[in-house]
């Protein structure tokens, strides 16, 4: 058993963490919360669009370290909508706030892309097992724990953080959306606190199967420089020590 999750004699547990589910299916939002509640997180319940935007608003100072978004919301406010009001409020809190979206569309990867470029965090279909979501809920909050200080192993004084396939740079009150393979680059980076990450190093772990390795990384660099950009952050390339490592503003 793990003990881990059994609090000392008379030690109240701490929960894992908030959350706001946002879904209008009383049935499926039971089973979520459910599930979530039992592995510990403190769970509010919104039924649309305006109803989370109440509850945004009146947690401004405080908000949910993550919202679960129903992406077929009823109303004038769907899931895309209410992303949006995320994304755009004047509050950096929110700006910066992991969002999951959950879709039960029946093109749930076309689904994925706008919400990713919209800002979501992550997006899962709604088939998908309640561990997932839990497991999901669960790495998203450890990411976005870090928002406005460095991530976990970046390097020292680093302004980013991620969260799902979301580059943060909170004390500019800004984030990008990356593929999961820039995320990948960038998340090895990441990790080496102080230290530059050599080629070798990125290109095992990228690219394992590939002979072509060196070529690919370097393209995979600059596709994530581009990106990067907006936030006044660069991957640079030292020859002297055959590494990459990130710079900033």
């Amino acid at each position: 058993m793990n003990s881990s999750r059994v609090p000392a004699p008379g030690v109240a547990a701490q929960p894992a963490g908030s959350v706001l589910l946002v879904e209008d299916d009383p049935t499926y939002q039971v089973v979520v919360q459910a599930a979530l509640s039992q592995a510990g997180y403190t769970v509010q319940v919104a039924v649309d669009g305006p109803e989370m935007m109440a509850r945004l608003a009146t947690l401004a100072a405080r908000p949910p370290q993550l919202v679960i978004l129903d992406w077929l919301l009823p109303g004038p406010a769907d899931g895309l909508l209410a992303l949006r009001w995320i994304r755009a409020h004047h509050n950096p809190r929110l700006q910066v706030l992991p969002v999951l979206v959950l879709t039960a569309a029946r093109q749930p990867a076309q689904v994925r892309r706008v919400a990713l470029d919209a800002g979501a965090s992550d997006c899962l279909p709604k088939i998908t097992t309640l561990a997932q979501i839990v497991h999901t809920t669960a790495t998203l909050i450890r990411a976005g724990v870090a928002v406005g200080h460095p991530a976990s192993g970046a390097p020292a004084g680093c302004p980013l953080s991620l969260a799902g396939h979301q580059a943060i740079r909170a004390d500019r009150g800004l984030r990008i959306t990356l593929t999961p393979s820039q995320a990948n680059l960038l998340h090895l980076l990441m990790e080496q606190p102080d230290a530059a990450v050599s080629y070798a190093v990125l290109e095992s772990r990228l690219f394992p199967r590939h002979t072509e390795r060196h070529g690919l990384l370097r393209r995979r660099v600059y596709r994530l420089n581009q990106r990067l950009g907006r936030l006044s952050v660069r991957v640079r390339a030292s020859r002297r020590e055959g590494a990459y490592r990130l710079s900033w503003e």
